[in-house]
């Protein structure tokens, strides 16, 4: 009788065990996941602050390049002027820069979607239209195309309208010019005929 209950309580233990084995595994499991995630979001953020002092630094660049022209020709009055409304100018698009941004963005961000969309319609540019809106999210391993791509892009479709549009005046033109220039062909081939009767 006590070896029937050792064997029971052997083998409740042993379920125990297997059920705290599967436990730990599954603790181990959603630590290592955890640990990903955890590792990702630091990647991702460290990212974007270089994406950020990057953009400062190029905002920087752009701001002090309006004074590389300044050299010993300017008076000091001049000097103090062009200081005066650079620093006045600069303080102005740094504290409104967050806002003058959004407002840009607004202007551009649905004119580009459908920039875009052009894009991976057209033959030619449909791989660099798929870059782009593959990059819509930072995808590590990924560079983002350069903005002016869209740019090209856009005066590529402005360049091929109007060839389009010269080719259609060309043709009404031309057929026009066709028909004008016909008519003088018979007149100039009659007067040669009278000239030569008239002799």
């Amino acid at each position: 009788m006590s070896q029937e209950v050792l064997a029971k309580v052997e083998e409740k233990a042993e379920n125990a065990c297997k059920e705290l084995k599967q436990v730990r595994q599954r603790f181990r499991e959603k630590l290592a996941r955890i640990t990903v995630m955890r590792d990702g979001l630091f990647n991702a953020s460290a990212v974007m602050e270089s994406r950020a002092s990057t953009q400062l630094g190029e905002n920087v660049k752009l701001l002090t390049f309006a004074i590389w022209s300044i050299n010993e020709s300017y008076s000091r009055v001049d000097l103090a002027i062009i200081t005066a409304s650079v620093a006045v100018a600069t303080y102005l698009i740094t504290l409104n820069l967050n806002n003058l941004v959004r407002a840009l963005r607004k202007l551009y961000a649905p004119k580009r979607r459908k920039l875009i969309q052009q894009m991976e319609r057209d033959s030619e540019w449909k791989s660099l239209g798929d870059r782009f809106k593959v990059f819509q999210r930072f995808e590590r391993g990924q560079m983002k195309p350069s903005e002016w791509m869209i740019i090209v892009f856009l005066l590529s479709q402005m360049m091929a309208g109007l060839g389009r549009t010269l080719d259609r005046i060309k043709k009404k033109v031309g057929g026009r010019l066709a028909w004008l220039m016909r008519p003088r062909r018979r007149r100039s081939s009659q007067t040669s005929d009278s000239t030569s009767m008239s002799s």
